[in-house]
C-alpha cells in the first residue's frame, strides 16, 4: 500500500499541467510516486539486523560482550546513541533490541579498520557484501513496472561517484543551495559540499560507521527491506515478491516466481537474530508499541528505525514479521518525515497484525 494515492483512471482521461503538478508535489506527498517500490531513503536501524549478520561473518562473537556508552569518539568526531542514553555492558542482541548506535558504529569502525582504513586495499566490506546478499543495493524482481533500485555502495562506487559528481559539489561548495527555503538546511547541504568537494573520494570511518546504523549513503526501498526481512525470517532465502498469482484465458498459466538466492549466512546466526527481534517487542525499542498484544500466542519479531535527513523530520521504520516462532507475514512500515519509528510506524504494524492474526484491540 502507499499514501498519498490517487485514481489511476486519471492518465485514461488526459491530465492538466496543474494536475500533473499535484501528483508530483514533494510537499504534498508526490502521490505519483508509488513508494512500496519507488520511494528511496536510508533504511536506519532497520539496518542493523544485516549488520548483525556481518558482524558475525567478520569474526565477532554474538555471545561476546560489548559496552554501549553514550557517545563514542572517533577521529576528533563524536558520534552519540540516541537521546545520548548508555546501556552499559550488553549482549549483541540486547544492542539489536534497545538499538544501541554506539555499537554498531564500534563494529562498522573496526571492521573498517581491518579493511586497511582508507587505504583499503583488498577489502572485505563485509557490511556491503551481507547487504547485498539480502537483496539491497537492487531491485526485488517483483512483477510491477518502474521499481528502483536503491544503492549500498562500497569503496568503488564511492571513488566512482565522486568523479561523475566532484564539479557539482565543488560549485555546490562556492555558491551554496540559494534555492533552499530553509536557512538552516542551505547552510548543512553547503557543509556537505565543501567537505564532499575536498575529500569524497575517500571512504572514512565514519562512511562505514554510518553504513553499520543504516545512515548515509545507503538507500533502500520498503519492499526490499521486507525482502530482506523474510530472508532472515525463512532462514536464508531471498524470495522474488509478486502481485500477479496467474494468467486466466483459454488456459490458465500458473506465474512462477522462483527465489532470487540465499543469504551466505550461518542459520544459527539468522536464528540469533530472530530471537533478538523478537526480544524487541517484549522490553526493547518496540515494547511500547506493542504493550498488550498477545504476544505469548502471537510473538512479533521487529526493529524500529529512525532515519535521519538533513533538514526535515526523520523518516519512520517498523520492520518485522510475525509469528516469530513460525513466521507467515512481513510487514513493513515507512512514514517520510514521520519521526520516531516506535512511536508513528510501530502502532501502524500493530494494528495491520491485529488484522492478519485476529486479535481484538
Amino acid at each position: 500500500a502507499s499514501y498519498p494515492t490517487y485514481d489511476p483512471n486519471i492518465w485514461a482521461q488526459g491530465l492538466t499541467d496543474a494536475q500533473y503538478a499535484e501528483l508530483t508535489d514533494e510537499s504534498g506527498g508526490r502521490p505519483l510516486v508509488f513508494r512500496p517500490i519507488q520511494a528511496l531513503m536510508p533504511p536506519a536501524s532497520t539496518f542493523k539486523s544485516l549488520t548483525t549478520v556481518a558482524a558475525d561473518e567478520a569474526g565477532f562473537d554474538l555471545d561476546g560482550t560489548y559496552q554501549c556508552p553514550s557517545a563514542l569518539v572517533v577521529g576528533g568526531q563524536t558520534f552519540r546513541n540516541y537521546e545520548s542514553r548508555a546501556y552499559g555492558p550488553v549482549s549483541l542482541a540486547q544492542a539489536l533490541s534497545v538499538s544501541c548506535d554506539t555499537v554498531f558504529y564500534r563494529l562498522g569502525y573496526q571492521m573498517w579498520k581491518r579493511d586497511g582504513g582508507l587505504a583499503g586495499d583488498g577489502a572485505a566490506e563485509q557490511v556491503v557484501r551481507t547487504a547485498r546478499e539480502f537483496g539491497l543495493g537492487g531491485t526485488t524482481g517483483v512483477d510491477i513496472p518502474g521499481e528502483v533500485a536503491g544503492s549500498v555502495p562500497d569503496r568503488a562506487d564511492v571513488i566512482a561517484e565522486y568523479e561523475q559528481r566532484r564539479d557539482d559539489f565543488c560549485r555546490r561548495a562556492r555558491e551554496g543551495y540559494p534555492e533552499e527555503k530553509s536557512p538552516a538546511r542551505a547552510r548543512l547541504l553547503t557543509s556537505y559540499a565543501r567537505d564532499y568537494c575536498r575529500s569524497g573520494d575517500q571512504y572514512k570511518a565514519g562512511d562505514a560507521m554510518n553504513t553499520a546504523i543504516g545512515q548515509g549513503r545507503t538507500l533502500v526501498t520498503p519492499l526490499q527491506m521486507a525482502v530482506a526481512y523474510a530472508a532472515i525470517a525463512n532462514g536464508g532465502t531471498v524470495v522474488t515478491p509478486h502481485v500477479g498469482a496467474e494468467l486466466q484465458g483459454d488456459t490458465t498459466v500458473r506465474l512462477a516466481a522462483p527465489p532470487k538466492g540465499r543469504v551466505d549466512a550461518d542459520p544459527e546466526t539468522l536464528a540469533y537474530v530472530r530471537s533478538a527481534l523478537t526480544d524487541t517487542t517484549v522490553d526493547g525499542t518496540a515494547s511500547g508499541a506493542f504493550a498488550g498484544f498477545p504476544l505469548e500466542e502471537y510473538p512479533v519479531a521487529a526493529k524500529t528505525g529512525t532515519a535521519e535527513v538533513a533538514g526535515k523530520q526523520s523518516t519512520s521504520w517498523f520492520a518485522s514479521f510475525a509469528p516469530a516462532d513460525d513466521p507467515r507475514y512481513v510487514v513493513i512500515v515507512n512514514v517520510d518525515q514521520g519521526g520516531l519509528g516506535a512511536a508513528t510506524s510501530g502502532p501502524v504494524a500493530r494494528a495491520v497484525y491485529e488484522h492478519l492474526l485476529g486479535v481484538t484491540p
